[in-house]
């Protein structure tokens, strides 16, 4: 059985226009078996807005008398003369990153007036202690409390226990892949306030993003890139980023950027005014013809796959999850000869995909196959079948007889997106692509590679 969290926190507020929410001296009542931990600071914010830019509205100080902690199945906050309950549970952060073994996070159900969008731990091996952070929310007036604490030892590795145990049931019981999401979306506060200002003005990310979208990136380069995942997932998990790394990761919301050899697709979280939760996928992009086999051949495919945590002030990233970048779902690649009299002949499918069920059949088109492949691809369905990587369209008279004096000037592939059976590119060396053998005898004026996708954030 899950273990459920309960955090008793006992203190009182220094504030020369006062603080309604927790005001007058602190209890001193004694919690049985509990953890003592100390109260670094607790600062409140007019609205969340006031809390991302660390706008001090109210100047409300707030000096800690005791915060106490306890394993049992309630978050409870103590003041003076009032008591508020929240159910909740910790999960640990295990992502084969910097943090694993050193996070967790809690996911709260909100009570009737107050929420608590944020609570997590994180083991400090300076100071040798468990920093605990999480932010309070008043639903009614929409203002945000940050409090910061410390946690000693032995009661973080008790906590840590349960948080991994409850880790492992969801998984259990629901699959690796949406335990993590659910983790991974306790990471920041965006989408889990509760007060309808904080909802409008700190929305978070839409959860998908298409790649026709227009979202434009920070410009970067393919060997900056590299070094962040080599730092990252080759090094100690952590990275002190160059300049213009530093303005990719620092950049908010969903960020698209591309070149004819590669892309990127970031979404980035506030969760602080300095700290940034970036959800980035990296892909390389081949383009090329053989002339000795008379084919052209194109594909995209993820190279580097990351969910990380960029401290804005130091310029640090640090890894919370290795291939934890997007889900690229209803993924298709294609590649088109324009003008003239060309044609393609046979289409072979390259992929190497993730996900249950096997591919779509072979995509083609008379034309440009964004307009027209749809309608094509629904007509072409019982000519070709889901267990071959290799269709034969015949030749041009075998063509022009069976398409109606048409050639076929558009070879594709595309991922799998049903209800129950979905295939989709995310971890590295995924990939999905398509070659064209065309007639060297006849002539066409151009050819060009076309892909779209959707990403799917993990932290939206």
């Amino acid at each position: 059985m899950k273990r459920l969290i309960a955090i008793f926190l006992v203190f009182f507020v220094c504030s020369a226009i006062g603080y309604s929410d927790f005001s007058g001296a602190g209890s001193d009542s004694k919690i049985e078996n509990d953890a003592p931990v100390r109260c670094v600071s607790s600062v409140k914010y007019i609205d969340a807005k006031d809390f991302f830019s660390d706008r001090k509205g109210l100047d409300a100080s707030v000096e800690a008398v005791s915060l106490k902690f306890e394993v049992t199945d309630r978050l409870t906050l103590r003041t003076d003369g009032s008591e508020l309950s929240f159910d909740g549970t910790v999960y640990a952060v295990l992502g084969d990153g910097y943090y694993d073994g050193k996070m967790l996070v809690g996911r709260i159900t909100p009570s009737e007036n107050y929420a608590v969008p944020l609570f997590r731990v994180i083991w400090n091996e300076e100071t040798k202690q468990g920093d605990v952070f999480f932010l309070l929310e008043n639903v009614s007036t929409g203002n945000v409390t940050a409090v910061k604490g410390e946690l000693n030892r032995d009661a973080f590795q008790r906590l840590m226990a349960d948080a991994y145990n409850n880790l492992r049931g969801l998984e259990a019981l629901l699959s690796t892949e949406r335990a993590r999401d659910i983790v991974t979306k306790c990471l920041q506060p965006a989408g889990h306030f509760m007060s309808q200002e904080n909802q409008q003005n700190n929305r978070n990310s839409s959860q998908v993003f298409t790649s026709t979208q227009s979202s434009t990136g920070v410009a970067t380069t393919d060997a900056l890139l590299g070094d962040l995942n080599s730092d990252l997932c080759s090094g100690s998990g952590t990275s002190n980023v160059p300049y213009l790394t530093h303005m990719m990761l620092s950049q908010t919301g969903w960020k698209y950027y591309k070149t004819s050899l590669f892309f990127y697709v970031l979404d980035g979280e506030a969760v602080t005014n300095t700290e940034r939760n970036v959800c980035l996928t990296v892909c390389t992009i081949s383009d090329y013809e053989n002339e000795l086999d008379g084919t052209y051949a194109g594909y995209f495919q993820v190279c580097y796959s990351l969910l990380l945590s960029y401290d804005t002030s130091t310029h640090v990233a640090t890894l919370l999850y290795a291939n934890g970048g997007f889900r690229l779902e209803e993924a298709e690649c294609s590649y088109e000869l324009i003008g003239g009299t060309g044609y393609f002949r046979k289409e072979t499918r390259s992929h190497f995909l993730q996900g249950a069920g096997k591919m779509y059949k072979a995509l083609i088109g008379f034309n440009n196959w964004v307009s027209l492949g749809e309608q094509i691809w629904s007509a072409m369905q019982p000519n070709s079948g889901d267990d071959t990587d290799v269709y034969d369209i015949g030749d041009e008279a075998a063509q022009m007889m069976l398409f109606d004096d048409k050639l076929v000037t558009c070879v594709g592939n595309r991922t799998k997106n049903g209800l129950f059976v979905k295939t989709y590119l995310q971890i590295p060396n995924t990939k999905l692509g398509v070659i064209g053998e065309y007639d060297p005898a006849k002539v066409y004026s151009g050819r060009r590679l076309v892909y779209k996708f959707k990403a799917i954030s993990s932290i939206s």
